[in-house]
């Protein structure tokens, strides 16, 4: 495979700043855990003395006149944001509200509208066309392919703001009053300033839209003459200044940016010869130093070196190396790039190339050998690497002694992940690697001949992608190691089954008409997410490289976070959080299906014990204000691994059997059974109907209890006591809600004096018709049953 020598260039930059406009609602987030999604579109209607007219806001300007605000009674619940529409079928533009709601308000509580005109410094209301929308905590109350429709009203004594009807008014929103283009030295920029390219006048229909140009004060490289044409006559930067001849009031700058790029790129000879020894030749000097670039100061891209055969020369990041005896064409290319054209059609290709060629002959020199490296690794997957003789065809001695190992950089540390052995058919050696961890990792090559000669091929640096693996329905997820910025969206990562992704401040989702739509398309270890794929067969991975092991800072709002997890090992709490001064009592950290844990005087309780790799959590800042939450590096393989040991060996097999998956929330409960001791031996289910919905350990006397379960519905537990097999039901039932009881005030549970049996439980929540279980409701095979275990036929309970 052919790869490019990267050479640096110098770019010129040029920079503009913008300010960022009060507003007139303003609304703090984290206050209730749900959370409803509204896509809407906006018509003004006018009330005239002639009757009533309507206008659909169609530009970013005129959505921009307003600000808008969604209410539940009279509390402000959230504040609009503007998305473009990817298709103009139903609008160019659309709102959407993410409106947060307590768990009474969940199909209770109607929600209104209203939206503030900034001209007239005046409220009015944002009304619904159809039925006035419900809090329900998902979203259907409008999506992008159905927006709800909303009407700002005005009455017939207000005036609606001046940009909704008038003959000449501005410019585009996109250039803000501004815009900003590239070009190359002789340029003529005439063409974009008579057609309006370079800016667009608003509105669409003014009647009159000729506009003058003008040289604007600072110019450095622009040049206007008698006959009006612009010209790009140096590098360096210039402004035109556009004034309307209709409105001379409005004017638009224009700021531009000449580069003189080279052009032309040739070899100083056509041959080299490079002598091969006992290792690659680095000839990327030599190569280099025969380059021989045409006149100019910068490029529009990197030079990029191929070679026709990459097992003589290697074309790499590093450089350019011999790594074999033979002949090579080195081909060197230029990027010629019309900066102009690219900065009106961006998405288009306006680049050309100049090319060289290099012939190249390697000539053989001492022996030794040759890796074949891998070229991918990932987590959780082994990759292959391959050693021959140099030269080839010479065969290695029975008594030659070869070894592979490999160090991850991130840790220096040495781990036991590969393996070599040797394959007399092809006279290689083969070595296999196994990474658990994301990373740079270092791979050495030793050999010792017969004749004591020590060889060592080293420091090669392979990065070990991360595999992210996705199962069906609701998972808290985070990707430790990844760079999203090098993904053509998320949709080449995850297809189709991706059905919606939430973070804290933003949302994903596969419309049935216009598929993704939303504004994330970024996430990494600093992002938390929830996410929901459907449609899947079984389990799914994706590898995802580019990423780094960086551990950042995370702000936390008052009131409920989507926690991040950057972590690529399994981490304890404490660990992870030992240097966090300003933890304070009630903090909580929720899991989606491990449990959870809450701060209190000290220290963390719980049954969640440890953050693992690829989750991501809820924390509940129990503060009254903002803070910011340090994590602290992470450890070594080696201690995530006893981490990890440890939390295997705490926990034990659940008789609760229940789906998570289908659900994206969960309700944490830390209680206490006031009639009975809250001992290890004990655990709790949680039900809804005869449906298992979650379950609960005791943890230092207190029940930890995570129940998944829709907002409204209602769920009622059961007591079960391991040393007796007595399950005994609690006295109270609870609505789902967010949370409930502290470690210092716990909720209050009351056992019933009704003593079961485990195999009393409806069989519907806890066993699959047709299997085998035994006491404990513990799955088993027919080959595994033994006298007096429980079976479950057609309903029918059975015993061995």
């Amino acid at each position: 495979m052919k790869k490019c020598l990267t050479l640096a260039v110098c770019l010129l930059a040029y920079a503009f700043s913008a300010v960022a406009q009060q507003t007139h609602w303003s609304y703090q987030q984290g206050q209730f855990k749900n959370e409803t999604f509204i896509y809407a579109d906006v018509k003004v209607g006018i009330e005239t003395t002639d009757g009533y007219e309507e206008h659909r806001l169609s530009t970013l300007d005129e959505y921009n006149a307003y600000e808008y605000a969604a209410f539940i009674g009279d509390e402000l619940r959230g504040i609009a944001t503007i998305i473009e529409c990817p298709n103009n079928d139903i609008a160019p533009y659309l709102l959407r509200f993410r409106i947060e709601g307590s768990d009474s308000d969940i199909n209770s509580s109607s929600i209104t509208f209203k939206a503030y005109d900034k001209e007239a410094g005046k409220e009015l209301d944002l009304n619904p066309e159809s039925e006035q929308p419900v809090f329900t905590g998902e979203t259907d109350a409008g999506i992008p392919s159905r927006p709800a429709p909303l009407v700002i009203y005005y009455p017939l004594e207000s005036t609606p703001v001046s940009s909704i009807v008038t003959p000449f008014y501005g410019w585009d929103a996109d250039t803000g009053g501004f815009s900003y283009i590239e070009c190359n030295v002789g340029d003529d920029l005439t063409p974009y300033f008579v057609d309006g390219q370079a800016f667009t006048v608003l509105p669409a229909e003014a009647t009159d839209k000729s506009v003058t140009f003008s040289l604007y004060e600072g110019n450095q490289s622009l040049a206007i003459s008698e006959t009006g044409a612009i010209t790009a006559t140096t590098t360096g930067a210039g402004v035109i200044k556009v004034t309307s001849v209709d409105n001379p009031q409005i004017s638009c700058l224009v700021f531009v940016t000449a580069y003189n790029d080279i052009n032309t790129i040739s070899w100083a000879q056509d041959e080299l010869t490079v002598t091969y020894k006992d290792q690659a030749v680095d000839i990327s000097q030599e190569v280099m130093s025969l380059l021989v670039l045409g006149e100019g100061d910068t490029m529009g891209d990197e030079l990029s070196l191929e070679s026709s055969e990459p097992e003589v020369v290697e074309i790499n990041d590093q450089g350019a190396y011999a790594k074999k005896p033979g002949e090579a064409v080195l081909t060197v290319k230029l990027p010629v790039v019309n900066r102009l054209m690219k900065t009106f059609d961006p998405n288009g290709n306006h680049t050309t190339y100049a090319t060289a060629t290099l012939h190249v002959t390697v000539v053989q020199g001492v022996t030794g050998i040759q890796v074949e490296w891998p070229t991918t690794l990932a987590t959780g997957q082994t990759s292959q690497l391959i050693v021959r003789p140099v030269p080839q065809g010479a065969h290695f001695n029975a008594t030659t002694a070869i070894g592979i190992s490999s160090r991850y950089l991130n840790f220096n540390e040495s781990v036991d992940n590969t393996s070599i052995s040797y394959d007399e058919d092809t006279n290689t050696y083969i070595g296999t690697i196994t990474c658990d961890i994301p990373g740079e990792l270092e791979l050495t090559v030793n050999y010792d001949d017969d004749a004591g000669t020590f060889l060592s091929v080293s420091s090669e640096v392979i990065e070990c992608g991360y595999t992210f693996v996705m199962n069906q329905g609701w998972e808290w997820r985070t990707i430790p190691y990844a760079n999203f910025n090098a993904v053509n969206g998320l949709q080449t990562v995850f297809g189709n089954e991706l059905i919606e992704i939430r973070t804290q401040n933003g949302q994903l989702y596969n419309d049935p008409v216009y598929g993704y739509f939303g504004d994330t398309d970024l996430l990494d270890q600093n992002v938390g997410f929830k996410l929901k794929m459907e449609g899947m067969d079984m389990l799914k991975s994706y590898v995802f490289y580019g990423g780094s092991l960086s551990i950042n800072n995370v702000s936390l709002r008052k009131g409920w976070n989507y926690l991040p997890n950057p972590y690529v090992t399994v981490q304890t709490l404490g660990d992870a959080f030992s240097l966090n001064k300003v933890l304070v009592d009630g903090d909580r950290i929720v899991s989606k299906t491990g449990g959870f844990a809450e701060y209190a005087n000290g220290q963390w309780t719980g049954n969640l014990t440890t953050l693992q790799p690829g989750e991501s959590y809820l924390f509940f800042n129990a503060g009254d204000a903002n803070r910011s939450f340090i994590y602290a590096d992470e450890l070594n393989p080696a201690n995530a691994r006893r981490a990890s040991a440890r939390a295997t060996q705490e926990s034990s097999p659940s008789i609760w059997k229940y789906d998570a998956s289908r659900f994206r929330d969960n309700m944490t409960i830390i209680a206490s059974i006031d009639n009975r001791p809250a001992a290890g031996h004990y655990s709790i289910g949680a039900f809804v109907g005869d449906e298992c919905r979650g379950e609960g350990v005791a943890v230092d006397g207190r029940l930890f209890i995570t129940v998944h379960a829709n907002n409204g519905e209602v769920v009622s537990f059961k007591l079960y006591d391991e040393t007796t097999g007595q399950v005994y039901d609690i006295d109270q039932q609870l609505p789902m809600q967010q949370m409930l009881g502290t470690v210092k005030q716990p909720y209050s549970m009351t056992a019933n004096d009704v003593v079961t049996s485990i195999d009393d439980l409806p069989t519907a929540s806890l066993r699959q018709q047709g299997r085998s279980y035994d006491l404990l409701g513990r799955p088993t095979t027919d080959r595994q049953m033994v006298k007096g275990q429980l079976r479950i036929v057609d309903g029918k309970k059975m015993l061995k």
